[in-house]
């Protein structure tokens, strides 16, 4: 039935007539209704009575949620119908003419406006668009628009999240007595609508409460689709967060470790730049989940370069400073107790005579160098920099899932 009326009213230039074999009829029709018609008050034989208003909502696109603003921006258009007791006549008189299609501003409509816009506050419809009029007083109008309207934008779970935005449109100007709105459909029509590629319309309900004002909420429950953030920011993130920690693999005389380090850093800093550039300045109800793992992961970014600056500190520290004693014990401890293959026998077949390195350790040796101390550091930092990275990974993930 909707898109029945849209026709008609996208077919009329001004004055449109059905069913009329004459312009004189029609003409005549005109009169009738406009002569002595008040616009400016409500169409309302008994004022002691609330006027019953029907509407219903068209949404055609969804064209952005702008979550850093807080703004959805939708194009639509509503259904409303009323009852104008000024607008009745006899079909029979006027050659069975059973409808007219007739100007906005020739005859009352609803001063409707959307309460919660982000733009300056204006009312539905203009001059140039129509209402069409049955024999029985019945109005049909149908006003299209492109709204932008506030909505709380909760960024708990992104890029996992859900948003729920309503919007409300109010009959501005009057009590909760004066105006009565009944929705023809408990949700809204999405037959229009077209599919927007970063979020799923997963739900939507409409309700009208009395006022004042009298008021109708839109309501629309959008999930976001996450595959594209998740290819190019979350599995970018925790790749350097992985790449970041086998840096402790890379040899001390390489001297790229360092390098590697902050450069894997400022890496992780660009992300977290364009995350929050994709999220509203605001911790409420609390901070994003992805905002927290990617400082998480600049903080053991920051520590693991610290602490490669560290080892290659311990490195090449002067073999005439002796390593402390319980650190020999730690490591002879660590030496002592690895096992070990003794049942093996190699042999070197020496070409010439030349000098062959001892091992740094040998098992029977008390000597301790500070390259054993620093290979030992590495090591310690990778077990636990590996077990920051799974813990932190794995909470995101469970709060993810908890908050789905």
């Amino acid at each position: 039935m909707d898109i029945a009326w849209l026709l008609v009213l996208l077919s009329v230039p001004q004055v449109l007539q059905i069913n009329a074999s004459t312009y004189s009829e029609i003409s005549s029709l005109y009169h009738t209704l406009t002569t002595g018609y008040n616009k400016y008050l409500r169409p309302q034989s008994d004022y002691s009575e609330a006027a019953h208003l029907y509407i219903s909502m068209n949404i055609l696109n969804l064209k952005e949620i702008n979550a850093v603003d807080g703004t959805v921006t939708i194009s639509v258009y509503f259904t409303l119908l009323w009852d104008d007791f000024n607008l009745k006549w006899t079909p029979s008189s006027f050659n069975n003419t059973e409808y007219v299609v007739l100007p906005t501003d020739q005859v009352w409509k609803p001063p409707l406006i959307n309460s919660n816009t982000a733009k300056e506050f204006s009312m539905f419809g203009n001059t140039n668009s129509y209402v069409i009029i049955h024999n029985s007083g019945i109005v049909t109008w149908q006003p299209g628009h492109q709204l932008e309207f506030s909505c709380n934008i909760d960024t708990t779970y992104f890029p996992f999240d859900t948003q729920k935005c309503t919007l409300d449109v109010i009959a501005w100007g009057y009590n909760m007595g004066d105006i009565y709105f009944t929705p023809t459909r408990s949700n809204i029509d999405t037959i229009h609508y077209v599919e927007n590629s970063e979020w799923d319309m997963t739900f939507t309900s409409v309700v009208s409460e009395d006022g004042p004002p009298p008021t109708t909420k839109f309501t629309m429950h959008l999930k976001r689709r996450p595959l594209y953030l998740i290819i190019n920011l979350i599995f970018p993130v925790i790749l350097l967060a992985l790449l970041n920690i086998t840096v402790f693999l890379l040899p001390q005389d390489s001297g790229e470790r360092v390098g590697f380090a902050i450069t894997l850093l400022l890496s992780i800093v660009v992300f977290l730049t364009i995350a929050q550039g994709l999220l509203p300045a605001t911790a409420q109800p609390r901070l994003s989940a992805i905002c927290i793992v990617l400082i998480l992961n600049m903080v053991m970014s920051g520590m693991i370069t610290v602490s490669v600056i560290v080892s290659g500190w311990i490195y090449y520290k002067p073999e005439d400073y002796d390593v402390p004693n319980w650190i020999q014990k730690v490591i002879r401890f660590k030496l002592y107790h690895r096992p070990t293959n003794t049942n093996q026998v190699h042999v070197i077949n020496v070409q010439n005579e030349k000098t062959i390195d001892k091992p740094l350790f040998d098992g029977n040796e008390s000597k301790v160098t500070w390259h054993m101390v620093a290979k030992y550091y590495d090591r310690i930092s990778l077990i636990f920099y590996v077990i920051c990275f799974v813990c932190g990974h794995v909470s995101y993930a469970i709060d993810i899932v908890k908050g789905d």
